[in-house]
């Protein structure tokens, strides 16, 4: 085909404009107009499942914005449930959200250009919620049955009251229905909402509270079990948050498949009866968390029993006592614990007032004093260890043994101490500080060990 010369011209001259700004643009000589960014919510995600009333929305922020506004609604663009400014940390916690059905957000922004929109849309599955007035066993009954059978999360709330359940004495009485579904049980508070049985005290150990098995969900808060048994026997996903558990044993087992968490709680006067663990069994997953173990008795490992792995953080294990080892915490073989900023008092067993370690354990930031080994020839007051035990920046002090090691019998074990005092120990054979026995690895690092009596270290390298 053959161009015209005059639009042969214009078409060399359009190529020649076009090739000068496409070299410009690689140059730098031309900057890009940048893409406006609208910042979205930042949490929870887009699209997610919403499971409670209560959600808290936060909102991304760029040094360009100026203000935010959060709207929310039943329906696209409506504000029925929220419609207000954000706080200047563009974060807010909106409560009486459906239990079911769709909720739109609105998440706006105003910077220089005017005011710009994000939106997201979310799922609520709450469930029902049920109330049970003071005492009624047969609504707790009956609303576990049924939020089990529901498929989605419910939400039980127990008015202030005592609820007593009436069982026949036989091995593995249940007080409730097991727990298969998501439930969350609330009461007023441990002191107003109480779960008990008329089991007389001695026979604790034959009747169970909660059993959740390996799919299920129990969020327990605000109240306390008292004789109820077993109270909390757990395969699946269990959260315990200011609630008591008294006069039962053991108080709690996680079983290995099991994942628990204990918050601002107390387990208190659980166990006598043979067995393993008075306060508490750990096979699984499980942290403790501004709690108190205290007061619980078994024939081993009277306060916390551990062959899973466990945090130990912000607590009290006081005065636990074991008719044979481990008073205070049993950390058996196979075992992770770790124990941070936490108080180990006054607990006593054969051996191993305190702590008797088999397993891998750590203690950082603690303190561990007047438990005892109290028979006579009992060994390790504060720990007995013959495992791998890792201590840093602790006291141990005025722990005592019969026998030997007043403050710590490393007996086999792996021992490493860090920035530890030791110290005001008391042993009555040798060891008062520490008996280092069979070789074990010991390792110290700007540790004092002193003023024990007999002696500081027994064997020490």
């Amino acid at each position: 085909m053959i161009i015209p010369h005059d639009q042969h011209d214009q078409m060399v001259g359009k190529l020649f404009v076009i090739c000068v700004l496409v070299a410009l643009f690689v140059s730098g000589g031309i900057t890009p107009a940048t893409a406006l960014v609208i910042p979205p919510l930042a949490d929870p995600p887009s699209g997610s499942t919403l499971t409670s009333l209560s959600v808290t929305f936060t909102g991304a922020h760029t040094s360009d914005d100026l203000e935010h506004k959060l709207r929310i609604g039943t329906t696209n663009g409506g504000a029925q449930i929220y419609n207000k400014t954000m706080p200047p940390n563009h974060s807010v916690t909106v409560s009486g959200l459906p239990s079911m059905g769709t909720i739109y957000v609105w998440y706006w922004t105003r910077n220089s250009s005017g005011w710009f929109v994000n939106t997201s849309t979310y799922t609520m599955n709450v469930g029902r919620i049920w109330n049970c007035a003071a005492g009624d066993t047969a609504c707790l009954i009956n609303a576990i049955t049924l939020a089990n059978a529901s498929g989605n999360p419910e939400v039980i709330q127990l008015a202030a009251g005592t609820y007593t359940f009436v069982k026949n004495l036989f091995d593995d009485a249940l007080l409730l229905p097991q727990i298969t579904g998501n439930i969350t049980l609330k009461g007023v508070g441990p002191d107003q909402t109480i779960i008990t049985s008329d089991v007389p005290l001695g026979r604790e150990s034959s009747v169970k509270t909660f059993i959740v098995e390996e799919v299920a969900t129990l969020n327990v808060s605000g109240l306390s079990i008292v004789k109820g048994g077993l109270a909390i026997r757990n395969k699946g996903n269990v959260v315990i948050e200011q609630v008591t558990i008294s006069k039962g044993g053991p108080g709690l087992f996680n079983e290995q498949t099991g994942t628990m968490t204990l918050k601002n709680s107390t387990v208190i006067d659980n166990g006598f009866f043979q067995g393993d663990g008075g306060g508490i069994v750990n096979k699984g997953t499980m942290e403790i968390t501004e709690s108190t173990i205290r007061d619980n008795g078994q024939e081993f490992y009277a306060g916390i029993n551990n062959v899973g792995r466990m945090t130990l953080k912000n607590s009290t294990v006081a005065d636990n006592h074991a008719e044979s080892e481990g008073g205070g915490i049993g950390n058996l073989s196979g075992g992770w614990m770790e124990i941070s900023n936490s108080l180990i008092q006054n607990n006593d067993a054969n051996s191993g007032g305190g702590i008797d370690n088999a397993g891998d354990m750590t203690i950082l930031r603690s303190v561990i004093t007047g438990n005892e080994a109290r028979i006579a020839f009992g060994n390790g007051g504060a720990i007995l260890n013959t495992g791998a035990l890792t201590i840093s920046r602790t006291v141990i002090a005025n722990n005592t043994a019969s026998g030997r090691g007043g403050g710590i019998l490393n007996f086999g074990g792996d021992l490493t101490l860090d920035r530890t005092i030791i110290a005001g120990n008391q042993a009555g054979e040798v060891g008062g500080g520490i008996s280092h026995e069979l070789n074990g690895l010991f390792v110290t690092e700007k540790t004092v060990v002193a003023n024990n009596t007999p002696d500081d270290c027994s064997g020490c390298p």
